[in-house]
């Protein structure tokens, strides 16, 4: 209760104070509420088949800009959780301030926020993702530190992270990643690309790195996402295996309605020199209709269903409810 004191006291003196600049606070709230049906094929202690509505993700926060180079951006889960790697709440994923040199090449963020991965399941909000790949899932995103972003006349990003790792599967806290990406393009408009590389220096032990590699190919109201991921000895990841996500997604924009298609192949890869250790498979399909009503932009009407196949067992998941956007 003390905790939502402090964040609503935040929360109001900044909209005090963003009276006399409309510009300086700009609330925002992200939200997915649903009704959500799971059948497996197989029932068990571990598997058993459920119904219920649920809010999947629930973001609320601010942004703004405090002077015409520097802007803020906060965000938070009001959800129970545990403490971050930086002493900060894990509820709260943005905390950060960031200076944007005058002409708008070059930008410095400093604080809590988004590791900009590649690929282009990554770039969507996690609103909008109703299944996600298994290292698009494993991954953690939400991290401390310092970017650096550079940006060409014609559209493309450069930039550079160091910033805090999380702890891995042995509760050991890694002291620094670092994290370099490209969000630009190979053909203007027609051929997107979301890179990059994060690896954490280690003087003994496996290597620890993540490539992510994505394309976006757009053909008018139609686009199709052909992602790649590869993931070793990485915090959130068991040591001695190597992880693999192939997403692909095809979509279309038909007016009000956004109707796609995406399937992920995913497999872990144990390297160790143990017999009987079967390698883990697992593959996902979803298919999903996205509606904009007429009457306001900020909610979208969805229908989803999924089916995913794993070692394990086979399951399937239908979901409808309503996306709030402000």
């Amino acid at each position: 209760m003390k905790k939502l004191f402090i964040i609503v006291i935040f929360l109001v003196s900044f909209q005090v104070f963003g009276q006399e600049k409309i510009k300086l606070f700009n609330p925002m709230i992200d939200a997915r509420v649903e009704y959500s049906s799971m059948h497996y094929d197989q029932q068990s202690d571990q598997f058993q088949n459920e119904q219920k509505f649920q809010f999947p993700y629930l973001f609320i926060g601010a942004y703004g800009n405090i002077s015409p180079n520097i802007s803020y951006l906060f965000q938070f889960m009001p959800v129970d959780v545990g403490i971050a790697e930086s002493n900060i709440s894990e509820s709260v994923t943005f905390a950060s301030l960031t200076y944007k040199t005058n002409n708008e090449r070059w930008a410095f963020t400093l604080g809590r926020g988004f590791m900009n991965v590649g690929t282009f399941e990554q770039e969507y909000n996690p609103c909008d993702i109703f299944q996600f790949s298994m290292n698009g899932m494993l991954l953690d995103i939400f991290t401390t530190g310092v970017t650096i972003d550079y940006f060409t006349k014609s559209g493309q990003n450069f930039g550079f992270q160091v910033i805090n790792a999380t702890q891995d599967s042995t509760g050991f806290l890694h002291q620094l990643e670092y994290n370099a990406y490209w969000y630009g393009f190979i053909i203007k408009d027609k051929l997107n690309t979301r890179n990059s590389i994060s690896w954490i220096p280690s003087d003994h032990g496996p290597k620890k790195f993540a490539l992510n590699l994505g394309l976006q190919w757009n053909f008018g109201k139609y686009s199709l996402e052909t992602d790649c991921s590869l993931v070793q000895n990485m915090p959130g990841f068991y040591e001695n295996a190597s992880y693999q996500s192939v997403p692909i997604k095809l979509k279309a924009k038909w007016g009000r309605l956004e109707p796609f298609i995406k399937y992920s192949y995913n497999k872990i890869e144990w390297n160790t020199s143990q017999e009987n250790t079967p390698d883990e498979v697992f593959n996902a399909l979803t298919m999903a209709l996205v509606y904009q009503p007429q009457i306001t932009d900020k909610i979208k009407l969805y229908l989803v269903s999924t089916f995913i196949e794993s070692n394990e067992n086979k399951r399937q998941q239908i979901a409808a409810g309503v996306r709030l956007s402000i």
